[in-house]
C-alpha cells in the first residue's frame, strides 16, 4: 500500500511540472506532422520490363527469343551465362584437383622456362657467325614468348571466364606489371645491338625475377568436398529452374493470346524469378568455391589480395552472402519477392502500408522520445 502511495505521489510531481506538457505537445505535433509529410516513393515490383501486347508476344521477346537483340534475354542465354558457366567452373577445379600438371601456376613456370631456352638459343646464335636475319628472328621469338607470358599472367589473375586461377598481392601485381613492361620493351629497342639486348636481359635478371613473382602467387583451389557441395547446389538450382520453366510454358500455352494485365504481370513475375534463380545459382557456386579456396587465408591477407580488393571483404561477409543465397535456393523465392522493412526512401513493399508510416514516424520522433524519457527520469 505504501509503494502505491509513493508511486502515486511521484506521478503527481511529474505532471505538476509544465515541461512535461511542452514535450508531450511537441511529440504530438511531430506525430501529426508526419501524417502530412509521409509520402514515400513507391518501391515498385522490381520485375523485368518486357514489351509485348500479349503473353505470347512477351514470351517471344524474352524467354523464347531465338534471334535479334532480345536473344540476350532468352532462356538459352540466361542458362549459358549462369548455369553453364557454373558447371564449367566446377569442372575446371575438378580437373585441377585430378591433375596437378594443369595448374596455371605450373603453366606460367613452364612459360618462363620456355623463354629461358629461347634466350639460350638467341645467345648461341649471336655467338656464331650467322646472318643477321637468323639472329633477329631468335630475338623476336624471345620477345614473343615474354609477351605470351604476360598475356597468360593477365588472363589467370583477372577471373577469366568468371573464376579464379591464381591470386596475387596488390603490391606484387603493381611491381610485376611494371617489371614486365620493362622486360618486354627495354631489351628489345630498335636501336639496340644484339650485345646490348643480351646485356639488358642479364641486367634485368628477367627469368629469375619472374619465377620469384610466380612462386609468390597463391594457387586458388577449393577442396574436393566443397566442389561436391557446389555440384549439389547446382543440381538443386537446375531443379528449381525446371519448375519455374514449366510454369512459364503453362502460362504461355494457356494464355498465349491473352492481353490481360493480370496474366502479363504473372509472366513478368515468372520470368524475373527464372532469371534471379539462375543468377543466384551462379553467385552461390562462386561463393562456395571462394569460401573453400580462401579458408586458410587470414582476413588481413585477403585485404591485400588484388582480386578481392573490391569484391571480398572478410570471410564473415562471404558466409553472410552464402547464407542468403542458400536461403533463396531452399525456398525458391528471390529478392524481388521479399519486403525491404528498413527502407526510408521508398515503401517496404510495392505499396505504402501502416508499417511504413510507423517506421517513418518513429524515425522523426526518435530524438523527441529520447528527450521525453530522460526528462521523465530526471523528474522522478
Amino acid at each position: 500500500m505504501g509503494i502505491f502511495k509513493l508511486f502515486k505521489g511521484e506521478i503527481k510531481k511529474i505532471f505538476l511540472k509544465p515541461g512535461i506538457f511542452v514535450i508531450t505537445t511537441l511529440l504530438v505535433f511531430v506525430l501529426t506532422l508526419s501524417a502530412f509529410i509521409f509520402s514515400p516513393q513507391s518501391r515498385g515490383n522490381n520485375l523485368e520490363e518486357i514489351s509485348g501486347n500479349t503473353v505470347g508476344q512477351m514470351y517471344d521477346l524474352s524467354f523464347g527469343a531465338t534471334s535479334g537483340q532480345n536473344l540476350s534475354r532468352s532462356k538459352e542465354k540466361i542458362w549459358e551465362n549462369n548455369i553453364a558457366s557454373s558447371q564449367t567452373m566446377i569442372n575446371f577445379y575438378n580437373d585441377q584437383l585430378a591433375d596437378e600438371s594443369l595448374s596455371k601456376k605450373q603453366v606460367l613456370i613452364d612459360k618462363i622456362e620456355e623463354s629461358k631456352e629461347l634466350y639460350k638459343i638467341y645467345r648461341n646464335k649471336c655467338a656464331q657467325t650467322l646472318p643477321d636475319e637468323e639472329k633477329e628472328e631468335a630475338r623476336s621469338n624471345l620477345k614473343a614468348s615474354l609477351v605470351n607470358f604476360r598475356n597468360l599472367y593477365n588472363e589467370y589473375i583477372t577471373a577469366y571466364n568468371g573464376f579464379y586461377y591464381l591470386l596475387i598481392d596488390s603490391d606484387d601485381k603493381m611491381e610485376l606489371d611494371f617489371f614486365l613492361d620493362s622486360a618486354i620493351t627495354q631489351p628489345f629497342q630498335s636501336t639496340f645491338t644484339h650485345t646490348a639486348t643480351q646485356n639488358k636481359i642479364e641486367e634485368l635478371d628477367i627469368f629469375r625475377k619472374l619465377t620469384g613473382f610466380v612462386n609468390n602467387m597463391i594457387t586458388f583451389m577449393p577442396t574436393k568436398e566443397d566442389l561436391e557441395l557446389a555440384s549439389e547446389s547446382l543440381t538443386k538450382s537446375i531443379s528449381n529452374l525446371n519448375e519455374i520453366e514449366n510454369e512459364i510454358l503453362n502460362l504461355k500455352n494457356n494464355y498465349s493470346t491473352d492481353n490481360s494485365i493480370e496474366n502479363k504481370l504473372q509472366y513478368r513475375t515468372l520470368y524475373t524469378k527464372y532469371k534471379q534463380c539462375a543468377q543466384n545459382a551462379n553467385r552461390l557456386i562462386t561463393l562456395q568455391i571462394i569460401s573453400s579456396a580462401i579458408e586458410d587465408i587470414s582476413d588481413d591477407r585477403i585485404q591485400e589480395i588484388y582480386q578481392f580488393t573490391n569484391e571480398v571483404d572478410t570471410k564473415y561477409s562471404i558466409n553472410e552472402q552464402l547464407l542468403i543465397c542458400n536461403y533463396y535456393l531452399d525456398t525458391n523465392k528471390y529478392a524481388f519477392e521479399y519486403a525491404s522493412p528498413l527502407s526510408l526512401s521508398d515503401t517496404s513493399n510495392q505499396d505504402a502500408n501502416m508499417y511504413d508510416f510507423m517506421y517513418f514516424s518513429l524515425e522523426l520522433c526518435s530524438f523527441i522520445i529520447v528527450i521525453y524519457i530522460v526528462f521523465l527520469g530526471a523528474t522522478m
